[in-house]
């Protein structure tokens, strides 16, 4: 069974933030990405038209994602100052300590979450595809 997890969270950027969140963002990034080796996906897009921010996020197992929330904890109250978070959809199962624990922070935070578990499908990579392209 396929213990990924795909997350999405979205946020509101507050009036005059936006050039704050794209510095704090770039400084998230690196925090993340030194601290973090099973977090395998973590981009953020932004909709100048409607001040809306989405992190898309992919860890190896739900322990990922609790050793992410306490990686991330230190930078989380600057984010959420300047970019409330809104909605918080996780895609994947949860055990359930780490279920609890999204649900107190979902909770605490008056965030909208949506978690979803895992069915069936499948995943490939770019370069596999690309390999599959070349031998047609």
């Amino acid at each position: 069974m396929d213990q990924q997890l795909h997350i999405i969270v979205k946020m509101n950027i507050l009036p005059g933030k936006l050039n704050e969140l794209e510095a704090m963002i770039t400084d998230i990034n690196a925090h993340v990405k030194a601290g973090e080796p099973e977090t395998t996906l973590y981009k953020w897009y932004i909709d100048e038209s409607s001040m809306r921010c989405y992190l898309v996020e992919t860890m190896v197992t739900d322990d990922s994602m609790l050793r992410h929330l306490q990686n991330i904890s230190s930078v989380l109250p600057g984010l959420l100052a300047i970019a409330p978070i809104t909605e918080w959809e996780i895609y994947g199962n949860l055990s359930a300590q780490v279920s609890e624990t999204v649900k107190a922070i979902a909770q605490s935070n008056n965030v909208a979450l949506i978690n979803a578990n895992y069915v069936s499908g499948f995943s490939e990579s770019l370069q596999k595809q690309q390999c599959k392209r070349m031998t047609m």
